[in-house]
């Protein structure tokens, strides 16, 4: 697994697409590399199979040799005299336990093959056996190990059968030895024969070089003809010996019968020494083809080796190019990770300059929450005003009709002023009508809304897809960490094999013995895989454990760097004996005639020692070959291990950044299921706000239509309640002119009564006063004392009235002033409809236009005609947005998801821009919303004037009321007393004033009469007037009830909308703040897993560049190995020259053996001539006894050696 995927398969989220697919490719991988080391094993199994096979042939000819020589020998021992047969048990003992080692040594090789056999069987079993996957990398792995675990006991098997078939050479080393010695004592024998024979032994030149012993057949001659040229004393001397030596082959000749035997006897030794030396060489034969298998074998495995360094050459040049690719990979992966980075860096800021557009739009929208709220408290105000108003517009009736003798002109600026406030309030009230559509053209809100939940559902449906494959990515992790631990416990079972290896056995184990250790073994390994797989979960400690046998390679690297030295060293004594050999070699040929038998057999024996120690120097060497290939088998499997590791190194990275993703996105999975619920629970609550909403706009429309009603009714009651006051006025100036006149009457008559002494009963019937006045007269003419007593209350009567008139006037002129500035006020409000009916038609006017031009855009306010809401566009907007977001989640391309959330980032900026606009209308709605709580401010202020005039009216009125009764009390009770004599005389007395006053009174009342005229005629304008600014403010107060109730229903719609904003808002809001702190602690834990990426790839790194040194070191030390190898090949085809040598010497011996044959037919001739010249000495003068003593003495001693 090389290089970093953040993490795999098939996903339907963008980070862990290639995550999966990595993993996929690395496990396809990783199942075609273990089918190519099943077919490398069998491939070798087969090999090795084949080579052993052909070991197992040689080896059964050359038992079948041996067994061949065995039973010409034995045969042949069977003949033998006692003599021979010690040396000759001595070498079948020999040839025994060669042929024991030879046959031990098949049938380990048979056993070996049987196993190779059973080890091959085994993994095609087991691989042909149909289970799940993980399990079968399980058992793969299994079946790996103890193919290790049996190559390993192989290779040790292997290596007892070299240490056998060097204990062979050895023995055939000393065979050799024996028959050099037992070829040197034939020598000898054969010299002890010649000097028996020809008497004292001759100086024989050997040449040890080639063991030639060149025998002087003359030397015997030269003694007997040598005597002529001596002296005279040598004369005698020779004489002596001559007599001497007759004697003793007169004795000799007595016992030739015995030296006959002695003969055959030595004949006999020859033939069995060359029956010895022909089995021999069938042994040194069979040896040399062993030696010669052996060597090819060692050849063999050499060649082998060099192979497998290749292999782990080509090995790592692929691992380096491997992790060039990786680094490449990677900084590939660092790369997209920070443009990813970057853009989602890009992506919070917009968030949050959206987040804070949103805040803002919050605030906004709270404020006019707040506004709304208000305005809803004031309009349940404005049912009370209402009904205060019905009470003030019955005080103003009451006043209505108090104000008969006011002036026109205070009634006609009150009206003014009235009608101007009324045209105000309808051109706000069009104002209004108009913004509220304008309103009602913008953005539809609730189809953002659904267009959002679509959205949420969406993102919710991708976060269940990526839990799913998060779910995956879990499973996968978890058979990763198990084959992780598998190939620890592997490694460090591989690790304790190799500190607990001990020294090597030199002979073989039973079968049962090794059926033991292999169950033993198999019980290991499976306890060891119960540990492993209960260790699985500690993934920090099994890192920790790799580190260490990291650390425990380099020390075995160390280890095999001594070995190496060790072996160069050997090579150099070697080189250095090998030299010391030659000198020796090259001494001995040219001084091996000077030199004395002890000398020579001391260059012998050291050369023999140093044979010996070559021999051991090379066994040596083969062992450390042998360890060297362990070693190099060990590395190879470090390196794999080490392979591994980094794959796991690299699938652990991938697997982490696929634990982030996964946890991020289940994170965000989770905040969206609360988002989710939060956003269920605030549309609840929206909807029972909505519900309460529509209840109170219900109730507020029947309010509105009860105040409607009660309206009509105060406009009614006021008109009405204007012509009873006006009825009432002109009734009490009309009562108050006939008590007038009635008293002037009455005054008359007193006077001319008391003047003429009698009076006329003069009755005026202009009313009912009137004619109580004249009863009242004609009774004081026919009463005279009771005229006084009339006349006291006349005049009392006539004060009270006149202050009750002066009173009356009073009141009146107050009603009139309150009636002007009623007026006053209606002129006002009409004044304010008129400019309410003009903004109104302004507004209508500019709505047409808006409409007619159909652009779908509405002016937020009239100061921001320039902010402009595209409502399709953002509609359009979120639809891009929303099928983006689809196509993101459905699509399983890198690139193309990046270009997805490049796209994305820009209809996120549209987005927000599109909600600035939107927020912009919101505002203009809020200073429209403001404008419409002004204006019906200024109305429920208007209203509440209106019901402080009916109140002050409807006063008014029951003032009046209280003085008509009091008035009419007054008459009847004027009317019903009787007035007593003296009112008479005091009427009489005051007639004059009354006169004056009655025609003060009728100066006044005609100016009265006049003025009650024209407050008359100015009554009946005012009230036409009156009537028509009452159909007007009718026709506005419908009109600003029916915009009032599309205000409130719009009014209810927007809170809804403006709720669902801020939810929106406070939903965005968290979304970015979780956004944030996940960027946060995704950037922390990117930089802390890029930080131990990057340390894991600086120490992987170090230990390649660690490693590769070590197998270059390897490397060239295993050609040092090669060379000392060729060396040993070299030399044992040396050895195979000298056991050619051995050969042509055998055949010199044999030369040399008929040579003997010679020699004893030559010395049988000299005996005869010997015997012949003894005869011949006879005759000749006596010898010296002494000498021939002596001469019989040495030949007795010859004859005994």
């Amino acid at each position: 697994m090389s290089g970093y995927d953040p993490g795999g398969g098939d996903q339907p989220s963008r980070g862990s697409t290639p995550d999966l697919t990595s993993l996929q490719e690395n496990f396809s991988q990783q199942q075609a590399k273990i089918t190519a080391l099943r077919e490398l094993v069998r491939a070798t199994e087969s090999a090795q199979g084949k080579k052993t096979a052909s070991a197992q042939e040689k080896v059964k000819n050359i038992a079948q040799r041996l067994t061949q020589y065995k039973t010409k020998a034995t045969k042949s021992r069977l003949s033998r005299a006692s003599s021979s047969e010690v040396d000759l048990m001595s070498t079948r003992i020999n040839e025994e336990t060669t042929e024991v080692e030879v046959d031990s040594s098949f049938a380990n090789i048979s056993g070996v093959a049987y196993e190779e056999q059973q080890h091959m069987s085994l993994p095609v079993a087991r691989a042909r056996s149909e289970t799940p996957g993980s399990e079968k990398v399980n058992l793969l792995r299994q079946q790996m190990e103890q193919n290790r675990l049996k190559m390993a006991a192989r290779e040790s098997q292997k290596r007892e059968v070299e240490e056998r078939v060097i204990e062979l050479k050895h023995k055939l080393e000393a065979s050799q030895h024996t028959l050099e010695q037992s070829t040197a004592e034939f020598g000898r024998s054969t010299g002890d024969l010649s000097g028996l024979l020809l008497g004292p032994p001759a100086v024989t030149p050997i040449k040890m070089g080639r063991f030639e012993f060149n025998k002087s057949t003359s030397d015997l001659t030269q003694m007997v003809a040598g005597g002529g040229g001596l002296t005279s004393s040598l004369e005698v001397e020779r004489l002596r010996y001559l007599e001497g030596r007759v004697k003793v082959l007169e004795q000799e000749l007595a016992n030739q019968p015995s030296s006959d035997e002695r003969v055959k006897e030595l004949e006999r030794k020859i033939l069995d020494l060359e029956e010895a030396l022909k089995e021999k060489e069938c042994v040194i034969e069979a040896r040399t083809q062993a030696v010669s298998l052996m060597t090819e074998n060692l050849t063999a495995k050499g060649r082998n080796t060099v192979d497998l360094l290749e292999d782990t050459k080509q090995e790592m040049l692929r691992m380096q190019q491997n992790f060039v690719q990786a680094e490449a990979s990677l900084k590939q992966e660092l790369d997209r990770l920070q443009v990813e980075l970057d853009e989602r860096s890009a992506k919070v800021s917009n968030l949050e300059e959206m987040n804070n557009i949103l805040e803002t739009a919050r605030y906004d929208l709270t404020v006019e929450n707040s506004t709304l709220r208000q305005s809803l408290e004031d309009v349940q105000d404005f049912a009370t005003k209402i009904s205060e108003l019905n009470k003030l517009n019955q005080s103003l009736q009451h006043r209505i009709t108090e104000l008969e003798g006011s002036r026109y002109e205070f009634i006609t600026d009150a009206e003014v002023e009235q009608a101007r406030r009324e045209g105000e309030s309808d051109e706000r009230v069009r104002e209004l009508e108009e913004r509220v559509r304008e309103l009602e053209e913008g953005g539809d809100l609730a189809e953002k809304v659904r267009s959002l939940e679509a959205t949420i559902e969406a993102q919710r449906e991708q976060l269940e897809g990526q839990s799913k494959v998060y779910e995956e990515l879990q499973e996968s992790l978890q058979e990763k960490t198990v084959e992780l631990n598998v190939l620890n416990a592997n490694f460090s079972v591989l690790q304790e094999k190799l500190k607990t290896a001990g020294p090597k056995q030199l002979f073989p184990k039973s079968a049962e013995e090794e059926a033991e250790g292999e169950t033993s073994k198999l019980k290991q390994q499976l306890d060891e895989a119960n540990k492993g797989a209960i260790k699985s979960k500690l993934k920090i400690k099994q890192l920790q454990k790799q580190v260490d046998s990291f650390k425990k390679t380099s020390a075995v690297h160390e280890e095999v760097v001594r070995l190496t030295e060790e072996v160069q060293t050997l090579t150099q004594r070697l080189a250095e004996v090998e030299e010391e050999k030659g000198n020796l070699q090259l001494h001995l040929v040219n001084y091996d005639g000077s030199l004395p038998d002890s000398e020579l057999e001391k260059r012998i024996k050291i050369l023999e020692t140093t044979c010996q120690n070559q021999t051991q120097a090379i066994q040596l060497l083969e062992e450390q070959k042998l360890d060297m290939d362990e070693d190099l088998n060990a590395t190879r499997h470090e390196l794999e291990t080490i392979r591994e590791s980094s794959k796991v190194a690299d699938q652990g990275t991938t697997s982490i950044q696929s634990q982030m993703t996964s946890i991020e996105y289940e994170e965000k999975f989770e905040q969206c299921v609360t988002d989710r619920e939060e956003l269920r629970t605030q549309i609840g609550k929206l909807e029972a706000d909505r519900t309460e909403l529509q209840q109170k706009l219900e109730r507020y429309m029947c309010e509105n239509i009860e105040l409607l009603d009660r309206i009509e009714k105060l406009s009614s009651v006021e008109k009405v309640s204007s012509a009873e006051s006006i009825e009432i006025v002109e009734g009490l100036t009309a009562s108050e002119k006939q008590e007038i006149e009635g008293y002037e009457a009455a005054a008359k008559k007193k006077k001319m009564a008391a003047a003429a002494g009698e009076g006329d009963d003069e009755g005026v019937d202009e009313g009912g006063a009137v004619d109580e006045a004249d009863r009242s007269i004609a009774k004081h003419d026919d009463d005279p004392s009771a005229d006084d007593d009339e006349d006291d209350d006349l005049n009392s009567s006539l004060v009270k009235l006149r202050e009750e008139s002066s009173e009356l006037s009073h009141k009146i002129e107050l009603f009139t002033n309150e009636r002007r500035e009623v007026l006053e006020k209606l002129e006002a409000l009409t004044v304010e409809n008129a400019r309410n009916v003009e903004e109104l038609e302004r507004l209508r006017a500019e709505n047409r236009e808006l409409v007619a031009s159909g652009s779908g855009s509405s002016q937020s306010s009239p100061a921001k005609k320039g902010v402009e809401f595209d409502r399709d566009g953002f509609e359009q907007a979120l639809r891009s947005v929303e099928n983006e977001v689809a196509n993101y989640s459905k699509n399983k391309d890198k690139n193309k998801k990046l270009q997805i959330a490049k796209k994305l980032a820009g209809d996120a900026k549209n987005l927000g821009r599109l909600a600035g606009g939107l927020l912009a209308e919101v505002d203009g709605s809020s200073g429209l919303r403001e404008q419409i709580i002004e204006m019906t401010h200024a109305q429920i202020e208007k209203i509440e004037q209106i019901e402080l005039l009916r109140e002050e009216v409807e006063r008014k009125r029951e003032e009046i009321d209280e003085l008509k009764r009091h008035l009419e009390a007054k008459a009847e009770k004027s009317s019903s007393d009787d007035e007593p004599e003296l009112l008479k005389v005091e009427l009489n007395s005051r007639n004059d004033e009354i006169r004056e006053l009655k025609k003060e009174l009728e100066s006044l009342a005609a100016r009265k009469t006049a003025e009650v005229e024209e407050v008359q005629s100015r009554l009946k304008g005012a009230g036409n007037e009156i009537d028509i600014l009452k159909e007007l403010v009718q026709e506005q107060k419908q009109q600003l009830i029916d915009t009032y109730q599309e205000h409130e229903h719009d009014i209810a719609g927007k809170l809804k909308e403006i709720h669902n904003y801020e939810n929106e808002a406070k939903q965005m809001r968290e979304e970015i703040e979780r956004l944030s702190r996940l960027v946060e602690q995704n950037s922390e834990r990117f930089d802390e897993a890029m930080k131990q990426q990057l340390e894991q790839l600086q120490e992987q790194q170090d230990e390649i560049s660690h490693k590769q040194e070590t197998i270059d070191t390897l490397n060239a030390q295993i050609i040092d190995l090669y060379k000392t190898m060729e060396e040993n090949a070299n030399r044992v085809i040396e050895k195979e020259d000298e056991l050619q040598y051995l050969q042509e010497l055998l055949d010199a011996k044999k030369d040399e053996v008929d040579t003997l044959h010679q020699q004893l037919v030559e010395v049988r001739k000299q005996l005869e001539s010997a015997e012949r010249r003894l005869q011949e000495a006879l005759a000749t003068p006596a010898v010296d006894e002494g000498r021939v003593q002596e001469l019989d003495a040495k030949n007795k001693e010859q004859l005994e050696k």
